[in-house]
């Protein structure tokens, strides 16, 4: 819902609303122009909500002229702003408030900016689903693979695999993303990571995969659904995402991303200008991407002077990439009602043969129906799966294998996604019943064999147990009393303690040991004030069959940048410390790789060339060979 500095020279009845609802799925905005305020008060019946009006009927001639008619109209939302804002004058700029007038709604916020009368406006916010959450992989997908909960296909290309010391570039397709980001519509790739839409109160964080994530500014504070493992924070300089496991990425005022820094402190770098992209590793290894004319990727070089080739259709579909060897991929859109639609791939050898080994089809809305890889000799296609959506009845999805094998998937929406809560196979009604929590947590899964685990979690997300291999005839019934599901106590816990609740750095594991009644543990200690997000310690406690108390240890040492540099351990009477050198420098393509390595007895191998990429070419072992 959205309230904005109107047009002043807007012609149509406006009617702006708060749409209340008891849903907490992504945060997005609603906004709706009627042209009576019957028309906008029976669109609201139909989606079932209570609604609460703030403006209705609000043309510029029906408030007397500029700039009045808007001052009118916003005293109609006035009367129920925060009292800390209503007298004239009054500075509300960043002022946000939960607004509720019938305590029902805990999830809609309101935002204020501006100086009241004038250059005032109001936004506010309020749950809806999320489709870009929906994209990427997903457990539940079928076949090559597509999203029998969405009707999304997937696919994930490696142009530049993670060899060596270049960046690895990879490439993302999403049928259902409609958008263009310099790769042709629905691809996104590796370091294309970047915000958008961005206002003063609300951003999508776009990651390479495809998938975006809705983040709302409550209370000066950047906030995301609670399945949203990903902190924001905002400075002078612009924005930073924290990820779970350590790693930060760095984006100027207008979202372009600027470096990636790794868990272990290693930095990669973004620049952009004069029609081309950089991305230089930690150690100096770059990736040059040139932008063609209609703004996609044209080519894309490593150090080692190795182009890679991209071309497009009139659509701005990507339909080829010619790699440095001369080999190819071939992507066809051959659905007039999707022009965006992959229908297929296609490969092509070095002596341009063309094999299309994949078909993908939709239906009329755009949702994947076929996917399928090349027939083999006897005409039979491979991995194909056609996909019928509200079949049986709403929010099912009916999967049929190539053999004819059907089953019914049925998905529950929260936070924006879809989750899958049953499969049962037709053929021998076999089930699969998952359960999720509130934060969209897996808390039970019963398998076709009714054997059930069920999954604890604590505040942030994190699992905090597991239990395996418990008896019961749905998850339900486990969830309810697990007890009654743990008849002779076979079921196996493994629990897990973290170091911090906003790092996924694992501290402890413990699991049943093979003495009875006994534990298992692993712990990860992190003492390296420099590399605080890397394990120096690896400790294992346990016992053996009869009872005995066994441990070891594995220490772990780093050098500046973050690099193992030494393993000691676990054996204790002797020496059995490997040592691991790097090469030092700024240029070159040996920057940053192995060097030197000697083992506990004194063998020494050495790693003597590099390409300009920083794959290995030659290596010496301790027999000079």
């Amino acid at each position: 819902m959205l309230f904005k500095t109107i047009n002043l020279m807007a012609a149509v009845f406006l009617f702006v609303f708060f749409l209340n609802t008891n849903a907490t799925a992504a945060w997005t905005e609603f906004y709706a122009v009627y042209s009576s305020r019957a028309q906008a008060l029976a669109a609201c019946q139909a989606q079932q909500a209570s609604v609460y009006y703030v403006l209705y009927n609000c043309r510029q001639q029906d408030f007397g002229g500029t700039p009045n008619w808007q001052n009118a109209a916003l005293e109609l939302f006035w009367a129920n702003s925060p009292d800390e804002c209503r007298s004239a004058g009054q500075n509300c700029n960043h002022k946000s408030f939960l607004y509720d007038p019938n305590n029902t709604n805990p999830d809609l916020y309101c935002h204020l900016s501006g100086t009241y009368p004038s250059n005032f406006s109001v936004s506010c916010t309020t749950s809806g689903a999320s489709t870009d959450k929906n994209l990427a992989a997903s457990a539940q997908c079928v076949g090559n693979p597509c999203n029998p909960a969405t009707g999304n296909k997937y696919q994930i290309e490696t142009d530049i695999p993670p060899t060596g010391a270049v960046p690895a570039l990879v490439r993302y397709y999403n049928s259902q993303l409609p958008k263009d980001f310099n790769t042709g519509f629905g691809w996104s790739w590796d370091s294309i990571n970047h915000l958008e839409n961005i206002t003063d109160t609300s951003l999508l964080a776009r990651r390479p995969n495809g998938q975006g994530f809705f983040f709302q500014k409550i209370f000066n504070a950047w906030q995301s659904d609670a399945d949203i493992g990903i902190g924001l924070t905002q400075d002078a300089s612009g924005y930073a995402l924290q990820l779970r496991d350590g790693s930060i990425e760095h984006y100027s005022t207008g979202g372009i991303l600027v470096s990636m820094t790794t868990p272990q402190g290693l930095t990669t770098t973004v620049t952009s200008g004069g029609g081309t992209s950089i991305v230089a590793g930690p150690f100096g290894h770059a990736l040059t991407s040139v932008i063609g004319a209609n703004n996609d990727i044209a080519t894309i070089t490593t150090p080692a002077n190795e182009v890679t080739h991209y071309s497009y259709d009139a659509n701005n579909n990507l339909i080829k990439v010619t790699y440095p060897d001369n080999t190819a991929r071939v992507y066809y859109y051959e659905d007039a009602n999707n022009p965006h639609g992959l229908t297929g791939i296609a490969y092509v050898d070095a002596s341009n043969n063309t094999t299309r080994y994949s078909a993908y089809a939709y239906n009329t809305t755009g949702k994947a129906t076929l996917t399928q890889h090349a027939q083999t000799d006897n005409g039979a296609p491979q991995e194909k799966f056609t996909l019928a959506y509200d079949v049986p009845t709403a929010n099912q999805t009916t999967v049929t294998d190539s053999v004819g094998m059907n089953e019914v998937m049925t998905f529950v929406t929260n936070l924006g996604v879809k989750n899958l809560t049953s499969k049962v196979n037709q053929s021998d009604s076999k089930s699969v019943q998952q359960v999720f929590d509130a934060n969209n947590n897996l808390t039970c899964r019963k398998d076709e064999e009714n054997r059930v685990t069920l999954y604890g979690y604590n505040g942030t997300n994190q699992k905090i147990s597991m239990t395996e291999g418990l008896g019961g005839s749905d998850c339900n019934t486990c969830l309810a009393n697990p007890a009654n599901c743990n008849a002779g106590g076979v079921g196996r816990v493994t629990t897990y303690d973290y170091l911090s609740p906003a790092l996924d750095l694992v501290h402890f594991i413990r699991r049943p040991s093979v003495a009875s009644g006994q534990t298992f543990e692993t712990e990860m200690q992190y003492g390296d004030t420099t590399h605080p997000n890397l394990p120096t310690s690896i400790i294992q406690r346990g016992y053996t069959p009869v009872g005995a108390s066994v441990s070891r240890t594995v220490t772990l040492g780093y050098n500046t940048y973050g690099q193992v540099s030494s393993i000691n351990g676990p054996r204790t009477d002797v020496n059995d410390v490997t040592t691991l050198e790097y090469y030092d420098c700024t240029t070159g393509g040996a920057c940053g790789q192995l060097k030197k390595v000697t083992n506990a007895l004194g063998h020494i191998t050495t790693y003597d060339l590099y390409d300009a990429n920083g794959r290995l070419l030659q290596m010496t072992d301790s027999n000079g060979w």
